[in-house]
């Protein structure tokens, strides 16, 4: 098994998560920007995908989340998910 496998995670053994606790009410709107990076740097190419629909367009190379959702990114390409976590 891998040494970086959460239970918790239902998207399979190639997602790996990450777990914010932060304040919604300081975010832009409920959105913030996620920067991902593995041990050949950060991503070279990211796209805002049709799951979000947020207030604002990040100028910097990253992906944009909601506050309060699961979201799951896909490292360099443009698919995406959202959704509630409840």
């Amino acid at each position: 098994m891998d040494e970086h496998y959460v239970a918790a995670n239902k998207f399979g053994p190639d997602y790996y998560m990450a777990r914010f606790t932060m304040d919604c009410s300081t975010t832009k709107d409920g959105y913030f920007d996620v920067l991902v990076f593995d041990r050949d740097g950060p991503e070279t190419y990211v796209e805002i995908g049709i799951c979000v629909d947020p207030p604002y367009r990040t100028k910097r190379l990253a992906h944009v989340a909601r506050c309060g959702h699961v979201n799951v990114f896909y490292h360099n390409r443009f698919r995406c998910m959202n959704y509630p976590l409840n």
